[in-house]
């Protein structure tokens, strides 16, 4: 199907172009002319409306959910194993006070909370509102963060191979639930 008169929108490298005989309400932007592919605008605009308050509520609720898991896991389940980690370091680990510590940890919580539920936000209009959106957008900060940070991790050697593919692991639950809980707050 030929478009009629098209006018360019971004340049001839990555051709999207409007039809000018869908101009208006129900206006379409087709993807390069031989594709065929038609975006309603009307999906369009309500892709452009994110409730940013909510997404900053929602990301709290589920940063405050990765902290508790975290510092659950580390401080209580895998507290011997950093300690004795710790002791095999001696004098050339320096540990991080314990104050700052808790604030980089709430701040790198933070950061993946409000990003997740950010990400299910913007993937809402495509896969729909509800808990397997969600799944799919922990799953994101699950790779992305976790995977990616630990990764780096074990080929610094800077932390136990097995502290990190706990963490990681443990991650695979705690990310996903976590955005689950912040995109139950989010309504646009």
């Amino acid at each position: 199907m030929r478009p009629g008169p098209a006018r360019a929108l971004l340049d001839k490298s990555f051709r999207w172009v409007l039809s000018g005989r869908q101009r208006g309400r129900t206006g379409a932007l087709n993807l390069h002319p031989l594709a065929g592919t038609q975006v309603p605008l009307e999906v369009i605009i309500a892709m452009g409306k994110i409730n940013v308050s909510r997404v900053f509520l929602g990301g709290l609720v589920a940063s405050l959910i990765l902290f508790i898991l975290a510092s659950a896991l580390n401080g209580a389940l895998l507290e011997p194993q950093w300690l004795t980690w710790v002791k095999q370091q001696g004098s050339q680990y320096q540990m991080v006070p314990q104050s700052t510590s808790i604030m980089l940890w709430l701040a790198y919580s933070l950061i993946n909370g409000i990003a997740g539920v950010w990400i299910y936000a913007g993937i809402r209009p495509r896969l729909g509102a509800g808990p397997k959106t969600a799944l799919v957008a922990g799953l994101v900060i699950w790779l992305v963060s976790f995977v990616t940070s630990y990764i780096g991790h074990i080929a610094l050697r800077d932390i136990p191979g097995n502290l990190a593919c706990a963490n990681c692991l443990a991650g695979l639950v705690m990310a996903p639930l976590a955005i689950l809980a912040g995109a139950a707050i989010y309504k646009e």
